[in-house]
């Protein structure tokens, strides 16, 4: 009789008392793993079914982009800093890359919007429901039809999502492509070798209106200022946004540096940066816009 109370109080002082949370642990039914770690267990060891059927039950409290930046981008952060420390070598990302994309298949028909009356009962999915701050997902980001964009957005593909230096870098471009489909803005997807120089001369960009460099290794000003200027080259004409998921520096103080036009800290920032630019503007608008300028 006594068992099931005396439990319940361990556990609750696990939670709430620092040095008993492995009572937490060990009697509760959280996960011992942050929703991230658990994340980048999966994607390291190639089950993507465990991640999508993890996701399938996160996205009926959270909206896609929501889960893209608390979870599966959190999960690539730790994928890097183990990257840069040695432990996980070229293999292993590409295993990654290759899990995450399988990911972002599976969760292919799910709308990103505020998900409503549905609730999980899977408990790791409840604790990464816990973690996750919705409130500035979504339901600000319009779904754009073909009379909201600029003409310059109406082109097949008008977004193209580079990978700036390797496999983790093309796994966000992957879902930073698959959001921006979400709301109306067609984009692909191409790897870090892209921008090597046989290859980017070969590169298509015609209809590119804006060009996404990835970086989950924001640590090389240098780096992403050489790409810029490469893509310049290539693409005068194109909008060039550094997608910098891990950034510790000033984003101005970056942005200046890289000669970038935009930069955005997580996929929704991003996404919302392209939904901006290619969303129609009155002319009078532009009229009072040109005059300030002037």
């Amino acid at each position: 009789m006594l068992a099931t109370p005396l439990t319940v109080c361990l556990v609750v002082l696990g939670r709430h008392v620092e040095r008993l949370e492995f009572l937490d642990v060990m009697l509760g039914d959280r996960p011992a793993l942050s929703p991230p770690e658990i994340f980048y267990q999966r994607t390291l060891a190639g089950d993507p079914a465990e991640a999508a059927d993890v996701a399938e039950e996160f996205l009926k409290e959270r909206s896609l982009s929501a889960y893209y930046d608390e979870v599966a981008l959190q999960g690539l952060r730790l994928a890097r800093a183990d990257s840069l420390r040695g432990v996980v070598d070229e293999g292993r990302l590409n295993r990654i890359r290759d899990t995450v994309q399988e990911i972002v298949d599976d969760l292919a028909d799910h709308a990103d919007t505020r998900p409503t009356g549905k609730v999980t009962t899977d408990s790791e999915a409840a604790a990464a429901v816990d973690a996750t701050d919705d409130e500035e997902s979504a339901p600000e980001m319009p779904m754009l039809q073909v009379d909201d964009l600029l003409p310059a957005f109406r082109a097949a593909t008008p977004i193209l999502c580079l990978a700036g230096q390797g496999p983790l870098d093309e796994a966000a471009a992957m879902m930073l492509a698959q959001l921006l489909g979400k709301h109306g803005l067609n984009a692909r997807v191409e790897g870090a070798s892209t921008l090597s120089t046989q290859n980017l001369f070969r590169l298509e960009t015609n209809g590119a209106a804006v060009i996404c460099l990835s970086y989950l290794d924001a640590s090389s000003l240098a780096h992403m200022r050489y790409a810029v200027r490469r893509l310049r080259r290539k693409a005068p004409k194109a909008t060039i946004l550094l997608g910098c998921w891990t950034l510790e520096r000033s984003p101005e103080e970056v942005r200046e540096g890289a000669k970038a036009d935009l930069l955005a800290r997580s996929l929704r920032e991003a996404v919302r940066q392209c939904l901006n630019a290619a969303r129609a503007i009155p002319e009078e608008t532009t009229m009072v816009r040109t005059a300030i300028v002037a």
